[in-house]
């Protein structure tokens, strides 16, 4: 059985996270409308209340928000928002993410300094992380210097979809954290193939589809037969697990780990599981993890058994295999274990030989 190319989830997933990492290289902002310049014209400020989605792609939570217009200077463009419309709100969008990904949030901060308190406070939120207070000191600006600030801040995608929201946390009043230019980009991340099958004993590669601001560290780990979630980091040469050499490893801090398993050593677990780990200047990610089966690729399947004879107990063998749907059975090596199985075995058993 030669190993197969990458599976068509495998290119998808590879393909999604390009996407998703297109602003590494690019600078891709995958927020839409991040510096609130797209919405209803207005004088001075407009109020939206919450549930409202009068702000172009963005939803108005909490009580209410004002949305800016050559009230005061904004960070980017004409038009920028008051987290305080007349108390506490927040707006929130809905990001295309990829699980294990990390993505950095960054934005411009400032205050509505035309009531108290002084110190203006807010927070983000995407999914359930949420962010400590960013504040800022409204003392001594005024309308025409705001005075904004850079801020901050990473997340860890946990789903497909994340929703990314940006609340006052200042109770009093309608005078609130002042919000602008918004952007939010992938920093870091990789994804491997699903499964990976391999020939016991033939080298097979396995790729961590890599994506992020270089220098990128590497390490491949693999889970622990009998304790789900429970990782290691793999080292240079032979593998062990459960006390079994179960084959040899090399690349293990590379984006491609070589993984050879041993033809008797890998027999009784034809299954691992493997994940890499990813660290840059930017944040630290993990890969979903990937399985890599083990197969006995007969040269001759009519002796499914290896007894060196051609008999009913290759019967026996094939169909043990066959009927628990491990990928031994596969012996025309088309990728399933299915009926095309039956008859490539039948045909070779009863010419009896290959």
């Amino acid at each position: 059985m030669s190993q197969p190319a990458m599976t068509s989830v495998g290119r998808f997933l590879a393909a999604a996270l390009a996407a998703s990492l297109g602003g590494i290289a690019t600078a891709q902002n995958i927020i839409v409308n991040g510096d609130f310049e797209d919405g209803p014209p207005a004088g001075g400020f407009g109020t939206y209340y919450g549930g409202s989605f009068e702000l172009p792609h963005w939803q108005v939570t909490g009580n209410s928000i004002d949305h800016i217009f050559n009230y005061w200077q904004a960070a980017s463009g004409d038009r920028s928002l008051d987290l305080n419309g007349t108390a506490a709100g927040g707006v929130q969008q809905s990001l295309a993410t990829s699980p294990g990904v990390v993505y950095v949030v960054t934005f411009a901060m400032a205050a509505n300094a035309a009531g108290g308190p002084a110190v203006k406070t807010m927070k983000v939120r995407a999914g359930s992380q949420v962010s400590d207070n960013f504040s800022f000191d409204g003392n001594g600006t005024s309308t025409t210097d705001m005075r904004w600030s850079a801020r901050l801040w990473q997340f860890v995608a946990a789903d497909e979809v994340t929703e990314l929201e940006f609340f006052s946390t200042v109770t009093d009043g309608p005078y609130g954290p002042a919000l602008d230019d918004v952007r939010v980009e992938a920093c870091i991340g990789a994804v491997v193939d699903p499964m990976v099958t391999a020939c016991r004993g033939t080298p097979v590669p396995v790729e961590a589809h890599v994506a992020g601001d270089a220098p990128i560290a590497i390490r491949w780990q693999v889970e622990d037969p009998l304790a789900v979630d429970d990782w290691r980091d793999l080292d240079e040469g032979s593998l062990f697990l459960d006390g079994v050499e179960w084959g040899v490893v090399s690349g293990t801090t590379d984006a491609t780990l070589t993984v050879t398993a041993d033809p008797v050593g890998s027999a009784a677990m034809p299954q691992i599981r493997l994940r890499a780990r990813l660290a840059n200047a930017c944040g630290t990610a993990t890969t979903l993890p990937g399985t890599l089966a083990t197969c006995q690729c007969l040269e001759c399947p009519a002796d499914f058994n290896q007894d060196g004879g051609i008999d009913g107990g290759d019967i026996n063998a094939f169909f043990a295999a066959w009927e628990s749907g491990i990928c031994d059975a596969d012996v025309n090596a088309d990728g399933g274990v299915d009926s095309g199985d039956v008859n490539t075995f039948f045909i070779a058993w009863e010419s009896g030989g290959c």
